[in-house]
């Protein structure tokens, strides 16, 4: 679902369906008619069981094409869409093959926030995280407008939202819920803080804060050392064994004690699964537990800008938000900024501090205690809003 450009500043239109929906269903379609079809040919020409030879019945072709036509249709030519109306004050929903069959129409004054969240959904064959965007109101009112997998792009059109219909926004997707008005959405830390007078205490540095300041003209250095191996790091070590160990004892053994497969077969099976299913497996599931444990971060602070730079076995990467820009810096947990794939700020959990803006977002300080990430947070605070 994508929203659609209008000339209307009082109407906002999200529409979905087509595109590459059209490209996957196109095969559903045509093979769902085609057997459809087929029982109505002659005989001679209609497609026969491999096993009995008689060709498919009309009581059996019928119902099966349709599914599989049915599926197709709803693909290539289904369309839905969201279109919130201010000058009308409704909120409409739709969905139809090409033009709308179903609409069902909202007061839009049962809205008043704009919710964000985040959620993992699982299939049989993979497991995804989305940002959904949602208009919620009192009671059950829900209205789903886009469900991106980038965080920062559900932040964007949960703002531009709220914006467009002057309410809260309510972002819960690093854990506990961050309450933004309208006109608030677009201030940073520092413009928040002059109009609120908000500002953290810094008192002594803890004892166990394992970091180390230094100081280079206006900008404040934290050097944050690698956690060290844990026993955290023993799960997708061990993990990454299994697969290994299961492919060895049922294919390599059983391949190896052939006697009557040439060589060069037996090699090429050999190769294959050792790479693939042995050697990749541990490589990958073992390499990031390493990183993890090695991997160290430099984040310099200054009234200009949030800079973070990761360094690990191999290479290093650096990220950066202008002061200007940054609206959040929070302590959360390491699992909620995990995305539905192997790399996480830290294996095992723990918290981290996340600093966001409207464009990025990154996370640091994975390993330390939580007084040491409430001190370092309390400190780059109080730069970045003076």
């Amino acid at each position: 679902m994508g929203r659609v450009e209008s000339s209307d500043p009082d109407v906002m239109t999200y529409r979905s369906g087509g595109g590459c929906l059209m490209i996957f269903g196109l095969p559903f379609l045509l093979a769902g008619l085609f057997v459809m079809a087929s029982a109505f040919l002659p005989e001679k020409y209609r497609p026969k069981d491999d096993k009995t030879g008689k060709p498919m019945p009309i009581y059996f072709a019928l119902p099966f094409g349709a599914v599989f036509a049915a599926v197709g249709a709803g693909l290539v030519l289904g369309r839905g869409g969201k279109t919130i109306d201010k000058r009308a004050g409704i909120v409409t929903t739709w969905w139809g093959l090409l033009v709308p069959f179903r609409r069902k129409d909202y007061p839009l004054s049962d809205f008043d926030r704009v919710e964000l969240a985040k959620e993992v959904r699982r299939s049989k064959n993979s497991t995804y995280t989305v940002y959904p965007v949602r208009m919620r109101g009192g009671g059950s009112a829900k209205v789903s407008l886009e469900e991106p997998r980038d965080r920062n792009k559900a932040r964007q059109l949960g703002e531009e939202m709220a914006t467009f219909l002057g309410v809260k926004l309510v972002d819960s997707t690093m854990g506990a819920a961050v309450v933004r008005e309208a006109g608030e959405l677009d201030e940073s830390l520092r413009e928040r803080s002059q109009r609120t007078g908000e500002r953290l205490e810094v008192g002594d540095a803890p004892a166990d804060r394992r970091s180390v300041q230094s100081v280079a003209g206006d900008t404040l250095v934290f050097e944050i050392p690698p956690t060290g191996f844990k026993a955290a790091h023993l799960v997708p070590m061990v993990a990454g064994l299994i697969i290994p160990t299961i492919v060895y004892f049922v294919f390599v053994r059983t391949i190896l004690g052939e006697g009557k497969m040439p060589f060069a077969i037996k090699a090429l099976f050999l190769g294959f699964l050792i790479l693939f299913f042995m050697v990749l497996p541990i490589v990958m599931t073992w390499g990031l537990a390493l990183r993890s444990s090695r991997k160290r971060a430099r984040v310099e602070v200054s009234p200009r800008e949030l800079r973070v730079t990761e360094s690990g076995l191999i290479g290093s990467h650096t990220k950066s938000i202008p002061t200007d820009e940054l609206e959040e810096l929070q302590v959360v947990s390491a699992r909620q900024l995990t995305e539905g794939r192997s790399r996480s700020p830290m294996i095992g959990g723990g918290q981290v501090i996340a600093a966001r803006s409207d464009k990025a977002s990154l996370a640091f300080g994975a390993g330390l205690s939580r007084r040491a990430l409430d001190w370092m947070r309390a400190v780059i605070w109080n730069i970045v809003t003076a």
